[in-house]
């Protein structure tokens, strides 16, 4: 899922799988708020509801896995899926997947063995004891999977891979605490509720906003929670006070900056993330816009949490020159595209007044047969693929037949 999160949706996620976390139901690993708003965010990339996401996504070792089968369905909704096929035996597993692509249909073949197995050591754990067909299953189709749609699954795990006991129902319980760690999320939420209440809600001179508004930057530069949770406080504070009559000026100096400002400038960081939002429609992912913050801003994300810590950067020099940046790749991206479209269409001209000639050669059924399959193969699959059709014919047609 590539559309960008939105505040007001991050709200009700986190207010979700805080509900969720309360229930008896509720895995064990997921009984911290923080933990299940992290797990409910990362199903809303692969496109799972909070409950499949909590109910799926486990956590071993602290990563995050899915199950294989998961794997699979996330692989099969996706439209470019075009088939997989299992062989299996008691010494091996070999599993086919297809996916179409530009030039046809690319694919990717996996086998997993019982030696494969036993040189990395696997044999000894129980699972493998119990279930040695379902684990060689397991990392055949993970692998082949991640192969050909690494777009769509990311750098999951599944529980075999961590050689987790997945014959055991019960709940795996992760072996480590997060102490004093600042939840990101929650950081940049709160920011831009100060910054919404400073536009909205209270009635400040300029002066004394840009006061507020610089200390709440500070506040998420330097990740300090408390004082962002301070200034957020202080303006709800001022927001519910009774209502007195303003002071003329600065009811004046107010009416003035709405009527010269009606809308609040976006914060560099949302047209940052818009900007890569445009970007992963024409070949970026989520692993290549965190990796990409990563070493242009300097920041620490990863695939699932970069937006929402984009979202609130606030260096507005650095993020300008990273926009400039960004631009200057997306238009390389349209020309070259454009270059290509144009060279694929200037290709297929060609390429059908050559078949027009050669057709002129032969009879009316044979024409007419090879002009509907050409038409439904342009139609159908683009004109690369029609071009790729089209030279298959000319290149099988006797020489004598131009």
């Amino acid at each position: 899922m590539n559309e960008i999160i939105t505040i007001s949706e991050m709200n009700d996620l986190r207010v979700i799988a805080s509900e969720l976390s309360k229930s008896n139901l509720c895995p064990a690993h997921y009984k911290k708020p923080e933990d299940a708003t992290f797990c409910v965010m990362s199903g809303r990339e692969y496109g799972l509801s909070p409950i499949l996401s909590m109910q799926s996504i486990v956590v071993i070792k602290g990563k995050m896995t899915m199950s294989a089968d998961l794997i699979i369905a996330l692989c099969r909704r996706n439209p470019e899926f075009a088939g997989m096929s299992i062989t299996d035996t008691e010494n091996s597993c070999t599993v086919t997947v297809k996916r179409k692509c530009s030039y046809g249909t690319d694919e990717r073949t996996v086998c997993f063995t019982m030696d494969d197995a036993k040189k990395a050591g696997l044999l000894d754990k129980d699972n493998w004891k119990t279930y040695p067909k379902r684990m060689l299953k397991a990392r055949a189709t993970k692998w082949a999977c991640q192969d050909l749609f690494p777009d769509v699954i990311g750098n999951i795990y599944t529980p075999e891979e961590l050689d987790a006991d997945t014959s055991h129902p019960s709940p795996i319980v992760p072996e480590y605490d997060i102490v004093d760690k600042v939840d990101m999320i929650a950081l940049a939420n709160t920011f831009k509720e100060i910054k919404d209440t400073l536009n909205f809600k209270v009635a400040l001179v300029s002066s004394k906003k840009s006061e507020y508004m610089s200390s709440a930057e500070l506040a998420l530069k330097n990740k300090d929670m408390a004082v962002m949770t301070a200034i957020k406080d202080e303006l709800d504070k001022l927001a519910q006070a009774p209502s007195h009559e303003p002071k003329k000026e600065i009811v004046q100096e107010i009416v003035q900056e709405q009527a010269e400002i009606p809308m609040p400038e976006p914060c560099i960081g949302e047209e940052i993330v818009a900007l890569l939002q445009r970007l992963m429609t024409a070949g970026f992912n989520s692993a290549h816009a965190s990796n990409s913050v990563n070493k242009h801003l300097g920041l620490t994300t990863t695939p699932e949490n970069w937006q929402a810590i984009t979202y609130g950067y606030t260096d507005k020099e650095k993020g300008e020159a990273y926009l400039k940046y960004l631009k200057g790749r997306e238009t390389d991206l349209e020309k070259k595209a454009k270059a290509k479209a144009d060279a694929v269409s200037s290709e297929k001209d060609d390429l059908l007044a050559q078949l027009d000639i050669a057709m002129k050669t032969m009879s009316d059924e044979q024409s007419q047969k090879i002009f509907d399959t050409v038409c439904e193969v342009y139609k159908n699959d683009g004109d690369e693929a029609g071009n790729t059709h089209v030279k298959s014919i000319l290149d099988n047609l006797p020489k004598d037949e131009f």
